[in-house]
C-alpha cells in the first residue's frame, strides 16, 4: 500500500511539472511573437509617409518625419526646408510647408518678381534684390509702387527730329511731367502709390497673387528724351516683393528704382521704386532693413529730369488663416 501511494504521489509530480514546463514554452513563444509584431510599420505610418503631398501650406508636418532639405532652388513647390548658402536667382516661385533660409550674409536672392511663401518661418540672414522689370516709361496702373520721373530736353529746336521729353510711367499715382525746352529747369518727380499705405485682407492678396503679383507691386519707368536724334532711355522701375510666412525674419531687401542717364541737352527720368509687401501669421515679424527709393534723376548741361517716385513697405497679419495656401 505505501508502495503505491509514493508512486502516485511521485507521478503527479511529474505531471505538474510537465505543465509548468509547457505553460514557459509557451509564454516565452508568445513574447516572440510580440515583439515580432512591434517591428513592422503599422498601416498608419505607412499612410502618413504616402500622403505628405497632400499637406496644405498652413498644416504642421509630424516632426519625427525627416524630410530632406533642398539647396539653392531656382523654383521651388513641396513639404522640405529651404536652405539658400549662394547667390541664386529665381525662375519661378519658392512654396513650402516648411522654412526658407537665406542662411548666410553675402548670398543674394535675385527674385525678379517671384513670390517667397513659407509655412513656417523665412529667415534672411542674407539680401533680396527682386531686379528690375525693363520697363522704360511704361505705366502700371494697379500698382502702388512709385510711378516714373519725366524726362528732360532741350536746344535741337525742329532740326534732326527735334526734342522730345516723355513723361514718366504712372501708377496709382501719376508719373513725372516730361519737360521740353525747359532752360536751367527741372522735369517732374514721380510719386509713391503706397503713401498712405494701403489696407489689405486675405481676399485682396488672392486677387494680386492670381492676376500676377507684379501688377500690384513693380515701379513704373521713367521718362525718356531724344534730341536732334540722341536718346536716352528712361531708368526702369523695380520689381517688387511678396514674402509670406507664419514668423518673417526680414533682414535686407532692395526694389530701388534704375536711375535715369543724361547727355548734354537731353536727360531720362528715375524709375519708380517697387513695393515690400510682407504678410505674416501668429509666429510674428521682425522687421529687416529696406529700401524703396526711386531711380535717381538723369542730369543734363543745362537742366535735369525728374526722380523716379519711392515704392513702400506694406506688413499684413493674416493671424491663422494665410491669404496664398499652394
Amino acid at each position: 500500500m505505501r508502495y503505491h501511494q509514493y508512486y502516485e504521489q511521485k507521478n503527479k509530480k511529474k505531471s505538474i511539472n510537465t505543465k509548468l514546463l509547457l505553460g514557459i514554452i509557451i509564454l516565452v513563444l508568445l513574447g516572440f511573437i510580440i515583439f515580432n509584431q512591434s517591428q513592422i510599420p503599422s498601416k498608419t505610418s505607412i499612410s502618413v509617409a504616402k500622403n505628405l503631398t497632400s499637406i496644405p501650406i498652413n498644416s504642421t508636418v509630424n516632426k519625427s518625419i525627416s524630410i530632406k532639405a533642398v539647396y539653392n532652388p531656382t523654383s521651388y513647390n513641396g513639404q522640405a526646408p529651404v536652405i539658400f548658402t549662394q547667390t541664386t536667382t529665381l525662375i519661378g516661385n519658392i512654396i513650402t510647408t516648411n522654412n526658407i533660409t537665406i542662411l548666410l550674409r553675402g548670398v543674394v536672392i535675385n527674385t525678379e518678381g517671384y513670390s517667397l511663401i513659407s509655412g513656417e518661418t523665412f529667415n534672411n540672414q542674407g539680401s533680396i534684390v527682386p531686379g528690375l522689370a525693363n520697363n522704360s516709361g511704361e505705366n502700371v496702373p494697379y500698382s502702388y509702387g512709385g510711378s516714373g520721373g519725366g524726362g528732360w530736353a532741350f536746344g535741337c529746336g525742329n532740326a534732326a527730329g527735334g526734342s522730345t521729353a516723355d513723361n514718366g510711367g504712372a501708377t496709382v499715382v501719376t508719373g513725372g511731367s516730361g519737360l521740353n525746352n525747359g532752360f536751367n529747369q527741372a522735369a517732374g518727380n514721380g510719386a509713391s502709390g503706397a503713401s498712405p499705405v494701403p489696407t489689405l485682407n486675405n481676399l485682396d492678396i488672392q486677387i494680386m497673387y492670381n492676376n500676377s503679383m507684379q501688377q500690384y507691386l513693380k515701379g513704373a519707368g521713367g521718362g525718356s528724351a531724344t534730341n536732334c536724334g540722341s536718346i536716352e532711355t528712361g531708368g526702369s522701375g523695380s520689381y517688387g516683393v511678396y514674402i509670406q510666412a507664419n514668423r518673417v525674419i526680414a533682414g535686407m531687401i532692395d526694389t530701388a528704382g534704375q536711375s535715369g542717364s543724361g547727355a548734354s541737352e537731353e536727360a531720362s527720368g528715375g524709375g519708380g521704386g517697387g513695393v515690400i509687401l510682407i504678410s505674416y501669421g501668429l509666429g510674428g515679424y521682425l522687421s529687416g532693413s529696406y529700401n524703396y527709393s526711386g531711380g535717381g534723376a538723369g542730369i543734363a548741361g543745362y537742366g535735369k529730369a525728374g526722380i523716379g517716385g519711392p515704392g513702400g513697405i506694406i506688413i499684413y497679419n493674416y493671424s491663422s488663416s494665410p491669404p496664398i495656401t499652394s
